[in-house]
């Protein structure tokens, strides 16, 4: 099977991220710099990663090859502590159960969530049309390209197979002219943007939920080709100032699937294909007059626990409640086997803010790991992004010798495992910041001299801090 990605951004160099800013009209070269500048990447991530991660496995779960590459990710950036990215879950009600537009807005979610990025507020009807006509067009006509139907607008150029290659260009509608032909869409946008996927197989079927999941997989992981322009579009950080504060923007999914597709470049023949179109739509402050087909079931605007005593306090808000029954409360000692604690009543639908609390008076010792599952009354399920508190007794965790000369010690007497150790000097900076492997810190190269050390969890909370002096 053959895989290729689309967005269009470097426009002036290959095909790649298509994103375009209203009030920035220039391409992802500039594009990109922004969205870094503004707070692109947040919380449990490091940027861009250095190179493509692990190719999808077929033979293991969507989730597990999501989580695969969470931990090559991790690895990849020596800023993040293992597992601080959490795990994807199955979507509630199982992927074969769920519509292609809630499996795209799932995946979306998951992966911004777990990087401290606001959600997207759904997927948008009118947007999801023009998505899902651009992935027929493209299948029907034998384009790959950010191109599109010429009845709609020619400012863009697709290349069909003549003269021995792809030496036949014809006029297409560029995505801004597609979005902007109805009335919710057009001049309603700050920011627009797409990316396209495409799988190709000699077999006899193709799966277009494969081709789905897998596209969004490329995106995110395995995008250095395009200098991670897709997965930009993924994660981008849109202005919150339309609708409910906590999330913001919304998507199109277009999906579909052909016969016998001849591609352009080698101009080979393959006997089926499915394209991926994904449109992304930050909206202005006022624009109106959109629908959904898939939203966020609660619109959860915080999370929080915290220490209280020898129990931990778990907070959350809503900006918004439809349909939902109650909150599920799940604890873990690990981060990944998360069990039912404690229920809390949802107080019924309402557009205002809601506040709940909910006591775990009777934590784990050392490092609690908490999320909500929120259960709708047809039985539909969310989950919220995790968030940790430790309590440690005394002496639970031991930082030794202090003084120390080349090795620093970190005995973790309950077994608790993904911490990881920053050291700084007395002016605040960052000396060093490593995972600790083995219970042990070398401090061979960290000079002589006074110390404040912090030992974290998986998602950034201090479990122990002191002073440390280095002979």
């Amino acid at each position: 099977m053959l895989f290729e990605l689309v967005s269009n951004s470097i426009k002036f160099i290959v095909l790649v991220v298509f994103t375009k800013t209203k009030i920035m009209r220039f391409y992802l070269v500039f594009v990109v710099s922004f969205f870094l500048q503004m707070g692109l990447y947040a919380q449990c991530d490091g940027g861009d990663p250095s190179t493509n991660f692990s190719n999808w496995d077929n033979s293991v779960s969507i989730e597990a090859n999501f989580n695969r590459a969470r931990r090559e990710d991790e690895d990849d950036h020596a800023s993040m502590a293992a597992n601080c990215l959490g795990d994807m879950t199955e979507i509630p009600g199982g992927w074969n159960n769920a519509t292609f537009d809630e499996i795209a807005l799932y995946i979306h979610n998951s992966e911004r969530e777990a990087r401290g990025i606001k959600p997207l507020y759904g997927v948008e009807t009118h947007l999801d049309a023009v998505s899902q006509a651009h992935s027929d067009w493209q299948i029907n006509n034998e384009v790959f390209a950010h191109a599109g139907d010429p009845s709609l607008g020619t400012s863009y150029t697709y290349h069909l197979c003549g003269g021995g290659g792809c030496g036949v260009d014809h006029s297409g509608s560029s995505p801004f002219e597609r979005m902007n032909q109805n009335a919710p869409l057009k001049d309603q946008w700050q920011t627009e943007g797409e990316n396209i996927a495409l799988s190709l197989t000699s077999g006899a079927t193709i799966s277009s939920l494969n081709g789905l999941v897998t596209g969004l997989y490329r995106f995110m992981y395995q995008d250095a080709g395009s200098s991670w322009g897709h997965r930009h579009n993924m994660l981008k950080a849109f202005n919150d100032d339309w609708g409910d504060a906590g999330n913001e923007g919304f998507i199109g999914v277009g999906v579909a699937q052909g016969g016998t597709y001849t591609k352009c470049s080698s101009c080979n023949t393959w006997n089926k294909a499915a394209i991926t179109t994904i449109d992304y739509y930050d909206p202005t402050s006022s624009a109106t007059g959109y629908t959904f087909s898939a939203v966020l079931p609660v619109d959860l605007i915080a999370f929080d626990a915290q220490k209280s005593g020898h129990q931990v306090l778990l907070s959350w808000a809503t900006a918004e409640q439809e349909n939902s029954e109650y909150f599920a409360i799940q604890r873990s000692k690990d981060g990944r086997d998360f069990r039912d604690i404690g229920y809390v009543d949802v107080t019924g639908d309402t557009k205002l803010r809601t506040d709940y609390t909910f006591v775990d008076a009777q934590p784990f010792n050392g490092v609690n790991y908490y999320r909500l599952r929120t259960v709708d009354f047809d039985a539909k399920e969310s989950q919220s992004k995790i968030v940790s508190v430790g309590l440690f007794g005394a002496g639970a965790i031991a930082v030794y010798p202090n003084p120390v000369q080349d090795k620093l010690s970190i005995d973790l007497m309950d077994g608790t495992k993904g911490l990881s150790f920053v050291l700084y000097d007395l002016a605040g900076q960052v000396i060093l910041s490593e995972k600790i492997v083995n219970q042990a810190i070398s401090m061979e190269t960290v000079q002589s001299g006074a110390y404040i050390y912090l030992v974290k969890d998986i998602y950034g909370a201090v479990v122990k801090e002191g002073k440390l002096l280095k002979l």
